[in-house]
């Protein structure tokens, strides 16, 4: 299977299995889609810088830091889209491990994504901003979750609309 092949659909299949929560699925495919990285550097970011967010996502989702941390710096950013990738990549794993500077890192990435017109992506940074502020007892954690919410539901993405209305509590989430 050819590079630009394999490495979406590795990084698609490792956020399925944690979605579905089936984590051993999700790290032997994490391994893999590691490997494949690693045989075909640096080419391989091309492809690989693509799907960054969502791998590094799921390795925060698993417990993986250190996992996550590994890819984010072996990660070449040289077009837009993949500098991007590796700024989410970078707030998620801030995010995962209780760094204050994740508040920061989400800012900067849902700006980066707004400017760039990543709908989701946008909505997803909104999301871990919202939920860094909201583990923070910041009082102004609802904004970006009542944002990051506006954005699920006009794409109908029921996963991430469901864990915004979770952050926002009921109350909150009736005045968007």
């Amino acid at each position: 299977m050819a590079l630009q092949d394999l490495l979406p659909a590795l990084a698609a299949a490792v956020t399925l299995s944690v979605a579905d929560g089936n984590a051993h699925l999700a790290l032997r495919l994490l391994e893999e889609y590691e490997q494949a990285l690693s045989r075909a550097a640096p080419a391989s970011w091309y492809w690989g810088g693509q799907r960054l967010a969502d791998v590094v996502r799921a390795c925060a989702a698993l417990g993986q830091v250190e996992h996550a941390q590994r890819l984010t710096g072996a990660a070449e950013s040289t077009l837009w889209r993949h500098r991007l990738q590796a700024q989410s990549a970078r707030a998620a794993i801030a995010e995962a491990a209780g760094d204050p500077a994740a508040d920061q890192r989400c800012t900067e990435a849902a700006t980066g994504w707004h400017q760039y017109g990543h709908v989701l992506e946008h909505g997803l940074a909104l999301l871990g901003l919202g939920r860094c502020r909201r583990r923070a007892g910041h009082p102004d954690a609802s904004p970006p979750l009542l944002a990051a919410r506006a954005v699920f539901a006009d794409l109908g993405a029921a996963m991430p609309l469901t864990e915004a209305d979770r952050w926002l509590g009921d109350h909150t989430r009736h005045r968007s």
